[in-house]
């Protein structure tokens, strides 16, 4: 069953050197391409194979700067079944929703979210069912929703979106408009192309998946001077995590709790295997640590107990997500 929408855009672009209505072929096709390829990562991310998304160029032009009027066109496919259950379509995120995560239409998204972060890079992501908190190193706490990280962590989006505001880069073309069924979308001005545009951390790799789990680790070197940076092992390997639980660190730090070699701590763990050049490499976080036992009061009663209880806490199911 084949279920399709359609949404025009219109992308006007403004600026002295488009005083004449003109603008180079060179800096426009690259553009347009971009924001197709964007809606496409974007909706690959977001709703897999269950819809795909066209970008069709019309014939007409409106007058004023210079602006090319496109048609996207969103094609729903489920099965019927699916459909009349509610469980297939009613899933998927539809065109006009999908440019909403994005930020080009409102005042949202992904946009939003880097208008806000300005360059800076967050200290960590952590996912809450359909809310994320998107942690700075000041300590200030973004929450937004689920897929609007998607698109901030996959780096073909975050690519095309660079590529689509390119021309802003170029002399004399201040700013890029996009009006969404004669509604206006979003205004992106030349002062904030660095902040949108910067590049993702880690992008000249591929990452291969990013999982968060719970899972029970041994401390094998314990913390040195309140570092966050510590070496354990979760039965099968010695590796190395970045502890970012503030809170944590605020009663190691303020004596009210210690950490010794041979201590258990169950944590939500966070792991990005990425793939450099030829090298495989594992990046492990620690987001909260949910259970401390220390070296002389952990009994294998004891874990099996807190196990019990993890399988009840929904903040502890495993949650995986894989880069379109």
């Amino acid at each position: 069953m084949d279920l399709s929408t359609s949404k025009r855009i219109y992308v006007r672009y403004d600026g002295p050197a488009l005083a004449t209505h003109m603008m180079d072929i060179r800096d426009l096709a690259p553009s347009l391409f971009a924001l197709s390829e964007l809606l496409q990562a974007a909706n690959q991310e977001i709703n897999g194979d269950r819809s795909k998304i066209q970008v069709l160029v019309k014939s007409d032009f409106k007058s004023g700067s210079f602006g090319v009027d496109l048609v996207a066109t969103q094609h729903l496919l489920t099965q019927l079944k699916e459909f009349f259950s509610g469980d297939g379509v009613a899933a998927v995120c539809n065109a006009m929703t999908l440019m909403s995560t994005l930020g080009l239409s409102g005042e949202g998204g992904l946009i939003g979210l880097l208008r806000r972060l300005n360059g800076r890079e967050p200290e960590f992501v952590r996912e809450m069912g359909e809310i994320s908190e998107v942690r700075l190193a000041n300590g200030e706490s973004i929450l937004i929703p689920l897929n609007v990280v998607k698109l901030y962590q996959n780096k073909k989006v975050r690519k095309n979106l660079a590529k689509f505001l390119s021309p802003l880069k170029q002399e004399g073309i201040a700013e890029v408009r996009l009006v969404v069924d004669d509604q206006l979308g979003c205004k992106i001005d030349e002062t904030e192309v660095d902040a949108l545009c910067v590049e993702p951390k880690g992008a000249d790799s591929d990452m291969l998946s990013s999982t968060t789990r719970r899972w029970l680790i041994q401390v094998i070197n314990a913390p040195v001077e309140l570092s966050n940076e510590w070496k354990v092992s979760d039965g099968d390997a010695i590796f190395n995590v970045t502890v970012v639980d503030l809170e944590f660190l605020k009663r190691l730090d303020a004596g009210e709790e210690d950490v010794e070699v041979g201590d258990l701590l169950f944590v939500d763990l966070h792991q990005v295997q990425s793939m450099r050049s030829e090298n495989w490499a594992t990046e492990s976080t620690v987001l909260r640590v949910v259970q401390h036992f220390t070296g002389t009061r952990y009994s294998r009663r004891k874990l099996s107990d807190q196990r019990g209880k993890d399988r009840g806490n929904e903040g502890g199911a495993p949650v995986s997500t894989l880069p379109s």
